[in-house]
């Protein structure tokens, strides 16, 4: 069935997520509310779900079973309970803790992404499972370390979600690895051989000047790229630190379709775990698994409209 069996890897993957999910969050509003757990909900959205509930059973008048409030989220509007609760996006502890709510935001959009691409039978990347299998785990291992009772989905789901990942970052005794891709696909001239200062970077992202923030972004890929292909280290990369805590990141993730870059620095923050124990052998075969290099070629693409021949 070629594109459609990893859909199908993808709906198990995100059904269990989301499921897990919203079992999670339930249980930690019940400790903080008891039977008026719903009411920590923002009313707002409160009312968005209740109106969904009521346009199923509307339509699906033979439904027996009864769901709450939870039942009815995605993966974004669990975001806007999550901040909307400190106690509960502290939890989150994988994502810095200054601009938190608005990571948290992009984050979880980006598995609605995923999840709107799976319900509409759109075809699934391979980076697209990467991503979910990655986001996956940060997440279940926030909230599943201090969950008092066990999560409901079947066993075999929660075993299918894990063997996904754990060749990327675990795997101590790979083959010789083959010379590394060569940075040269997206090597090109950067725009500005002096960079952009953060104060640049701060008026860039407030003026929403996009050529700016594309052209520093792009340096900083070339410049990690180059650093783990030659020394097996990711350097640190504060130009993306900046912009993914930024309201331009928010707004323009999906318009400008910068998932690539997201899932890139994902593996440079995995990378920087991996170095602690690893050989830049064992690193360049980690990320290889990651697929790092299409990664790249997929930044390459992104960011050609904003340097012009440079890129």
């Amino acid at each position: 069935m070629g594109k459609l069996d990893l859909n199908l890897d993808a709906y198990r993957l995100i059904a269990d997520l989301l499921h897990r999910l919203r079992t999670s969050v339930r249980e930690r509003l019940r400790e903080l509310a008891g039977e008026a757990w719903e009411e920590r909900i923002p009313e707002d959205l409160r009312l968005f779900l209740a109106q969904r509930r009521l346009r199923e059973q509307g339509v699906s008048w033979f439904r027996t079973d009864s769901c709450d409030l939870l039942d009815y989220a995605s993966f974004s509007d669990l975001a806007e309970i999550l901040a909307a609760n400190p106690t509960l996006l502290e939890q989150v502890d994988w994502l810095p803790t200054s601009g938190r709510e608005a990571m948290l935001r992009v984050r979880f959009l980006e598995l609605d992404t995923v999840f709107q691409r799976v319900a509409y039978a759109r075809p699934i990347s391979e980076l697209e499972m990467e991503l979910l299998a990655g986001l996956g785990e940060r997440i279940r291992k926030s909230f599943e370390g201090t969950s008092r009772t066990p999560t409901p989905p079947a066993p075999a789901k929660a075993q299918e979600a894990k063997p996904a990942e754990a060749p990327a970052v675990e795997r101590k005794t790979p083959p010789t690895p083959a010379p590394p891709p060569a940075a040269p696909e997206t090597r090109a001239a950067p725009a500005s051989s002096q960079g952009l200062s953060k104060e640049a970077l701060l008026r860039a992202l407030e003026t929403g000047d996009t050529k700016k923030i594309m052209a520093a972004l792009y340096q900083e890929v070339v410049r990690t790229a180059d650093a783990i292909f030659k020394e097996g280290k990711a350097p640190a990369c504060p130009v993306w630190e900046t912009v993914r805590e930024s309201a331009w990141y928010e707004k323009n993730f999906r318009p400008l379709s910068l998932a690539p870059l997201s899932h890139f620095f994902d593996i440079v923050e995995d990378t920087k775990e991996l170095a602690r124990s690893a050989s830049r052998e064992e690193i360049l075969e980690a990320v290889r698994n990651r697929g790092f290099a299409q990664t790249l070629l997929q930044l390459k693409e992104l960011f050609q409209p904003y340097l012009g021949a440079a890129a």
